[in-house]
């Protein structure tokens, strides 16, 4: 029972688990003792799960006071381009698996595989919302389009390999810039005021100090972020 509760609660987000933490009358003493070890396997302390319970706390009750604050938050989850990129893949999986199963040719038969595989790991690592997701994402495309690149110059298909690379260009500026992107998967930093307060510099919520990631939006902070102004 407990391996099963373990590896339910091991697909839930940080900021999922330390929200449930909050609740602790609407769980049992196993259930919040695994959450707890959930959190730490991620790397989190007791005293960084401490952290991120008061600063979802305090911002729960800046909410209350201005239930506005929160419409301008940074978008979070699959929509926007990062949609589009998924169905990209899925259409890609699809096209790619009938190829397979109709074709006879070595080649084309260790290549669709491959390219099969790498669609399947993305998706995966896409829909789990795993951190390294953008970063395997770029390797992937810029692997992909240079070989792409190569073959069609190669054949002399010039006007594939320019496809191949604006599509890469794309995408991959899509992965490292987004905020979406950044703001779903956990890239971030610290900014702080005059008053000595810190906030999330995707979108502008208050943190505490030693905040890992920001409970608003989920950005992720970097270990050596300057939090002092």
């Amino acid at each position: 029972m407990s391996d099963d509760l373990h590896e339910s609660l091991s697909k839930c987000s940080d900021e999922e688990l330390v929200k449930r933490l909050m609740a602790v009358d609407d769980y049992t003493a196993d259930a919040i003792e695994i959450m707890r070890t959930v959190l730490k396997e991620r790397g989190y302390t007791d005293s960084d799960i401490e952290d991120q319970r008061q600063a979802i706390a305090n911002i729960d009750e800046a909410i209350a006071m201005d239930p506005d604050s929160k419409k301008d938050a940074v978008p979070t989850g699959i929509g926007g381009w990062l949609a589009v990129f998924a169905v990209g893949l899925v259409i890609g999986l699809i096209r790619n698996v009938l190829l397979l199963f109709g074709s006879t040719e070595v080649e084309l038969l260790v290549g669709t595989g491959i390219d099969i595989m790498a669609e399947l790991v993305l998706l995966v690592t896409l829909f789990q919302s795993k951190h390294y997701f953008p970063k395997l994402a770029i390797w992937i495309i810029g692997i992909s389009a240079g070989i792409t690149i190569i073959v069609s110059l190669m054949e002399g298909n010039a006007v594939v390999a320019f496809g191949a690379a604006a599509a890469a260009t794309l995408w991959i500026s899509y992965f490292s810039l987004s905020k979406r992107v950044k703001a779903t998967f956990g890239q971030g930093a610290f900014t702080v005021d005059e008053t000595q307060q810190l906030f999330c510099t995707e979108c502008d919520e208050p943190v505490p100090k030693d905040a890992k990631f920001c409970s608003n939006c989920g950005e992720k902070f970097d270990e050596d972020d300057d939090t002092t102004p």
